[in-house]
Protein backbone atom coordinates (compact mmCIF):
# COMPACT_ATOMS: atom_id res chain seq x y z
CA UNK A 1 0.00 0.00 0.00
CA UNK A 2 2.88 2.38 0.72
CA UNK A 3 4.29 1.78 -2.77
CA UNK A 4 0.83 2.41 -4.25
CA UNK A 5 0.70 5.72 -2.37
CA UNK A 6 4.01 6.76 -3.93
CA UNK A 7 2.81 6.08 -7.47
CA UNK A 8 -0.53 7.74 -6.84
CA UNK A 9 1.17 10.85 -5.42
CA UNK A 10 3.25 11.00 -8.65
CA UNK A 11 0.02 10.78 -10.68
CA UNK A 12 1.07 7.41 -12.10
CA UNK A 13 -2.27 5.72 -11.57
CA UNK A 14 -1.60 3.18 -14.29
CA UNK A 15 1.02 1.35 -12.21
CA UNK A 16 -1.27 0.30 -9.31
CA UNK A 17 -3.94 -0.79 -11.81
CA UNK A 18 -1.43 -2.85 -13.77
CA UNK A 19 -0.38 -4.59 -10.54
CA UNK A 20 -4.00 -5.24 -9.54
CA UNK A 21 -4.90 -6.65 -12.95
CA UNK A 22 -1.80 -8.82 -12.85
CA UNK A 23 -3.30 -10.55 -9.81
CA UNK A 24 -6.77 -10.91 -11.33
CA UNK A 25 -8.66 -7.82 -10.11
CA UNK A 26 -11.04 -5.99 -12.43
CA UNK A 27 -12.05 -2.32 -12.52
CA UNK A 28 -14.43 -2.89 -9.60
CA UNK A 29 -11.66 -4.54 -7.54
CA UNK A 30 -13.44 -7.88 -7.81
CA UNK A 31 -11.13 -10.87 -7.93
CA UNK A 32 -11.51 -13.02 -11.04
CA UNK A 33 -11.08 -16.73 -10.36
CA UNK A 34 -9.28 -18.36 -13.31
CA UNK A 35 -10.92 -21.29 -15.06
CA UNK A 36 -7.87 -23.41 -14.21
CA UNK A 37 -8.74 -23.09 -10.51
CA UNK A 38 -12.20 -24.54 -11.11
CA UNK A 39 -10.75 -27.36 -13.21
CA UNK A 40 -8.14 -28.21 -10.61
CA UNK A 41 -5.01 -30.30 -11.02
CA UNK A 42 -4.79 -33.33 -13.28
CA UNK A 43 -5.40 -35.77 -10.44
CA UNK A 44 -8.15 -33.68 -8.81
CA UNK A 45 -10.61 -35.45 -6.52
CA UNK A 46 -13.04 -34.43 -3.80
CA UNK A 47 -10.29 -34.62 -1.17
CA UNK A 48 -8.34 -31.52 -0.21
CA UNK A 49 -4.77 -31.56 -1.52
CA UNK A 50 -1.83 -31.59 0.92
CA UNK A 51 -1.07 -28.01 -0.15
CA UNK A 52 -4.63 -26.90 0.67
CA UNK A 53 -4.48 -28.62 4.06
CA UNK A 54 -1.26 -26.84 4.94
CA UNK A 55 -2.73 -23.52 3.83
CA UNK A 56 -5.87 -24.01 5.95
CA UNK A 57 -3.76 -25.06 8.93
CA UNK A 58 -1.62 -21.94 8.61
CA UNK A 59 -4.72 -19.79 8.17
CA UNK A 60 -6.29 -21.24 11.32
CA UNK A 61 -3.26 -20.49 13.48
CA UNK A 62 -2.69 -17.07 11.93
CA UNK A 63 -6.19 -15.87 12.84
CA UNK A 64 -6.47 -17.63 16.18
CA UNK A 65 -6.12 -14.28 17.94
CA UNK A 66 -5.75 -15.54 21.51
CA UNK A 67 -3.89 -18.77 20.57
CA UNK A 68 -6.33 -20.98 22.46
CA UNK A 69 -6.88 -23.41 19.58
CA UNK A 70 -10.36 -22.00 18.88
CA UNK A 71 -11.48 -19.62 16.15
CA UNK A 72 -13.89 -17.14 17.72
CA UNK A 73 -16.69 -15.55 15.70
CA UNK A 74 -14.52 -12.44 15.37
CA UNK A 75 -11.62 -14.56 14.07
CA UNK A 76 -13.88 -16.19 11.48
CA UNK A 77 -15.18 -12.78 10.38
CA UNK A 78 -11.59 -11.56 9.97
CA UNK A 79 -10.66 -14.53 7.76
CA UNK A 80 -13.57 -13.99 5.36
CA UNK A 81 -13.51 -10.18 5.43
CA UNK A 82 -11.69 -10.22 2.05
CA UNK A 83 -14.54 -12.20 0.45
CA UNK A 84 -16.99 -10.01 -1.53
CA UNK A 85 -20.27 -9.26 0.21
CA UNK A 86 -21.71 -11.16 1.91
CA UNK A 87 -18.33 -11.78 3.57
CA UNK A 88 -19.28 -15.11 5.10
CA UNK A 89 -17.89 -18.67 5.11
CA UNK A 90 -19.08 -20.91 2.26
CA UNK A 91 -21.00 -23.10 4.74
CA UNK A 92 -23.05 -20.19 6.09
CA UNK A 93 -26.73 -20.56 5.01
CA UNK A 94 -26.77 -17.17 3.32
CA UNK A 95 -23.76 -17.96 1.11
CA UNK A 96 -24.44 -21.66 0.71
CA UNK A 97 -27.74 -20.93 -1.05
CA UNK A 98 -25.75 -19.02 -3.66
CA UNK A 99 -22.76 -21.38 -3.91
CA UNK A 100 -24.51 -24.74 -3.71
CA UNK A 101 -27.98 -23.98 -5.04
CA UNK A 102 -27.46 -26.21 -8.10
CA UNK A 103 -25.85 -29.09 -6.23
CA UNK A 104 -27.41 -32.15 -4.66
CA UNK A 105 -26.85 -31.04 -1.06
CA UNK A 106 -25.75 -28.07 1.04
CA UNK A 107 -23.31 -27.94 3.96
CA UNK A 108 -24.67 -27.99 7.49
CA UNK A 109 -23.30 -25.17 9.64
CA UNK A 110 -22.47 -25.83 13.31
CA UNK A 111 -24.79 -23.44 15.11
CA UNK A 112 -26.61 -22.64 18.30
CA UNK A 113 -30.20 -21.47 18.50
CA UNK A 114 -30.85 -18.07 19.97
CA UNK A 115 -33.38 -17.74 22.77
CA UNK A 116 -36.89 -17.18 21.50
CA UNK A 117 -36.85 -13.58 22.74
CA UNK A 118 -33.83 -12.86 20.51
CA UNK A 119 -35.06 -14.60 17.37
CA UNK A 120 -37.48 -13.39 14.74
CA UNK A 121 -40.04 -15.94 15.81
CA UNK A 122 -41.08 -14.20 19.03
CA UNK A 123 -40.79 -10.48 18.43
CA UNK A 124 -44.50 -9.89 18.73
CA UNK A 125 -44.69 -8.45 15.22
CA UNK A 126 -48.32 -9.41 14.64
CA UNK A 127 -49.38 -7.89 17.97
CA UNK A 128 -47.59 -4.60 17.27
CA UNK A 129 -49.10 -4.37 13.79
CA UNK A 130 -52.59 -5.09 15.11
CA UNK A 131 -52.18 -2.45 17.78
CA UNK A 132 -51.24 0.04 15.07
CA UNK A 133 -54.41 -0.67 13.15
CA UNK A 134 -52.63 -2.53 10.34
CA UNK A 135 -54.29 -5.63 8.96
CA UNK A 136 -52.22 -8.37 7.31
CA UNK A 137 -53.98 -9.76 4.23
CA UNK A 138 -52.83 -12.88 2.43
CA UNK A 139 -53.52 -13.46 -1.23
CA UNK A 140 -51.99 -14.33 -4.56
CA UNK A 141 -51.12 -10.69 -5.19
CA UNK A 142 -48.96 -10.52 -2.08
CA UNK A 143 -45.49 -12.08 -1.81
CA UNK A 144 -45.19 -15.04 0.50
CA UNK A 145 -42.66 -15.23 3.30
CA UNK A 146 -40.16 -18.07 3.40
CA UNK A 147 -40.39 -19.22 7.00
CA UNK A 148 -37.28 -21.38 6.65
CA UNK A 149 -35.18 -18.23 6.20
CA UNK A 150 -36.64 -16.76 9.37
CA UNK A 151 -35.83 -19.94 11.29
CA UNK A 152 -32.26 -19.84 10.01
CA UNK A 153 -31.92 -16.24 11.13
CA UNK A 154 -32.27 -17.45 14.72
CA UNK A 155 -29.15 -19.62 14.35
CA UNK A 156 -25.66 -18.34 15.12
CA UNK A 157 -22.43 -20.05 14.11
CA UNK A 158 -20.39 -21.55 16.92
CA UNK A 159 -16.64 -21.00 17.49
CA UNK A 160 -14.56 -23.61 15.68
CA UNK A 161 -11.79 -25.87 16.88
CA UNK A 162 -9.10 -26.90 14.42
CA UNK A 163 -10.82 -30.21 13.65
CA UNK A 164 -14.20 -28.46 13.24
CA UNK A 165 -12.54 -26.00 10.86
CA UNK A 166 -10.99 -28.73 8.73
CA UNK A 167 -14.18 -30.81 8.81
CA UNK A 168 -16.19 -27.95 7.32
CA UNK A 169 -13.69 -27.52 4.50
CA UNK A 170 -13.81 -31.27 3.82
CA UNK A 171 -17.60 -30.92 3.66
CA UNK A 172 -17.42 -28.09 1.13
CA UNK A 173 -14.92 -30.06 -0.96
CA UNK A 174 -17.16 -33.15 -0.96
CA UNK A 175 -20.17 -31.18 -2.24
CA UNK A 176 -18.21 -29.23 -4.86
CA UNK A 177 -14.42 -29.56 -5.22
CA UNK A 178 -14.42 -26.68 -7.73
CA UNK A 179 -16.20 -24.37 -5.28
CA UNK A 180 -13.76 -25.31 -2.52
CA UNK A 181 -10.80 -24.51 -4.77
CA UNK A 182 -12.33 -21.17 -5.76
CA UNK A 183 -12.96 -20.22 -2.12
CA UNK A 184 -9.39 -21.13 -1.19
CA UNK A 185 -8.12 -19.03 -4.12
CA UNK A 186 -10.08 -16.03 -2.85
CA UNK A 187 -8.44 -16.49 0.55
CA UNK A 188 -4.97 -16.51 -1.02
CA UNK A 189 -4.20 -20.15 -1.82
CA UNK A 190 -2.68 -20.98 -5.21
CA UNK A 191 -2.51 -24.68 -6.06
CA UNK A 192 0.04 -26.19 -8.41
CA UNK A 193 -1.94 -26.64 -11.63
CA UNK A 194 -0.07 -29.77 -12.69
CA UNK A 195 -0.66 -31.98 -9.69
CA UNK A 196 -1.97 -31.82 -6.14
CA UNK A 197 0.57 -34.32 -4.88
CA UNK A 198 3.57 -33.49 -2.76
CA UNK A 199 6.73 -32.85 -4.69
CA UNK A 200 9.68 -34.94 -3.77
CA UNK A 201 12.96 -33.31 -3.14
CA UNK A 202 14.79 -31.34 -0.52
CA UNK A 203 12.98 -28.41 0.99
CA UNK A 204 14.23 -25.78 3.31
CA UNK A 205 12.82 -26.20 6.77
CA UNK A 206 10.74 -23.22 7.81
CA UNK A 207 9.93 -22.63 11.43
CA UNK A 208 6.26 -21.65 11.69
CA UNK A 209 5.52 -18.32 13.36
CA UNK A 210 2.71 -19.87 15.40
CA UNK A 211 2.39 -22.52 18.06
CA UNK A 212 0.66 -25.55 16.59
CA UNK A 213 -2.33 -27.05 18.33
CA UNK A 214 -1.96 -30.76 19.18
CA UNK A 215 -4.74 -31.73 16.77
CA UNK A 216 -3.08 -29.98 13.81
CA UNK A 217 -0.08 -32.29 14.04
CA UNK A 218 -2.11 -35.51 13.93
CA UNK A 219 -2.39 -37.56 10.72
CA UNK A 220 -5.91 -37.60 9.32
CA UNK A 221 -8.10 -39.15 6.68
CA UNK A 222 -11.62 -38.59 5.41
CA UNK A 223 -14.48 -41.02 4.88
CA UNK A 224 -17.52 -40.12 2.83
CA UNK A 225 -20.78 -41.57 4.16
CA UNK A 226 -24.10 -41.70 2.28
CA UNK A 227 -27.08 -42.22 4.59
CA UNK A 228 -30.04 -43.65 2.66
CA UNK A 229 -33.59 -43.84 3.92
CA UNK A 230 -37.19 -43.10 3.12
CA UNK A 231 -38.73 -39.73 4.12
CA UNK A 232 -39.34 -39.31 7.87
CA UNK A 233 -37.28 -42.42 8.66
CA UNK A 234 -35.00 -40.59 11.11
CA UNK A 235 -31.97 -39.78 8.93
CA UNK A 236 -31.63 -36.24 10.26
CA UNK A 237 -32.09 -37.37 13.87
CA UNK A 238 -29.38 -40.01 13.43
CA UNK A 239 -26.96 -37.44 12.00
CA UNK A 240 -27.79 -34.94 14.76
CA UNK A 241 -27.10 -37.60 17.39
CA UNK A 242 -23.89 -38.72 15.70
CA UNK A 243 -22.51 -35.22 15.26
CA UNK A 244 -23.67 -34.15 18.73
CA UNK A 245 -24.26 -30.53 17.80
CA UNK A 246 -27.85 -30.10 18.96
CA UNK A 247 -29.37 -30.53 22.39
CA UNK A 248 -32.47 -32.32 21.06
CA UNK A 249 -31.38 -34.55 18.15
CA UNK A 250 -34.89 -35.97 17.76
CA UNK A 251 -36.40 -32.49 17.37
CA UNK A 252 -36.17 -32.32 13.57
CA UNK A 253 -38.10 -30.81 10.73
CA UNK A 254 -38.55 -31.78 7.12
CA UNK A 255 -35.66 -30.53 5.00
CA UNK A 256 -36.25 -29.17 1.52
CA UNK A 257 -32.78 -30.19 0.37
CA UNK A 258 -30.36 -32.92 1.52
CA UNK A 259 -27.72 -31.65 3.91
CA UNK A 260 -24.10 -32.73 4.30
CA UNK A 261 -22.72 -32.76 7.84
CA UNK A 262 -19.41 -33.73 9.36
CA UNK A 263 -17.98 -35.13 12.55
CA UNK A 264 -14.69 -36.69 13.59
CA UNK A 265 -13.20 -39.32 15.88
CA UNK A 266 -9.72 -39.94 17.19
CA UNK A 267 -8.52 -43.51 16.79
CA UNK A 268 -5.48 -45.41 17.93
CA UNK A 269 -3.52 -47.47 15.41
CA UNK A 270 -0.14 -49.09 15.26
CA UNK A 271 2.53 -46.69 14.12
CA UNK A 272 3.71 -47.94 10.69
CA UNK A 273 7.00 -46.03 11.05
CA UNK A 274 7.86 -47.63 14.37
CA UNK A 275 10.31 -50.51 14.58
CA UNK A 276 8.49 -51.82 17.62
CA UNK A 277 5.14 -53.49 17.16
CA UNK A 278 3.59 -52.13 20.35
CA UNK A 279 3.77 -48.40 19.56
CA UNK A 280 0.53 -46.65 18.66
CA UNK A 281 -0.33 -43.26 17.21
CA UNK A 282 -3.50 -41.18 17.21
CA UNK A 283 -5.28 -40.71 13.89
CA UNK A 284 -8.16 -38.35 13.18
CA UNK A 285 -10.93 -39.64 10.92
CA UNK A 286 -13.35 -37.09 9.47
CA UNK A 287 -16.78 -38.45 8.54
CA UNK A 288 -18.56 -36.47 5.82
CA UNK A 289 -22.21 -37.55 5.93
CA UNK A 290 -24.82 -36.80 3.27
CA UNK A 291 -28.54 -37.57 3.55
CA UNK A 292 -29.84 -39.39 0.48
CA UNK A 293 -33.65 -39.65 0.36
CA UNK A 294 -35.07 -42.63 -1.50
Amino acid sequence: LAIFDVFISQNRLDVPWQALRKFGYDDNLSLHVPESVYRGPEDASWSLTPSARRFLTDLFHQFDSDHDGILSLEDIDAIFSIIPEPSLPPWHPIRSRELFGEFFSSPSMPSVELPRSESFGDLGISQSLSASGITIVSGESFPSVDMSSIDRASLVSTPLSYLDWMGLWHTVSVISPATARAELFRLGHIEDGRTGKRRRGKKKSVTPSYESTPDSTLPSRELRVLLLGSPSSGKTALINSWCGRVKKPLDTRKTKKPMTSNTFVRLKRKNPKSNKGDEYETVVVHFIITEVPE
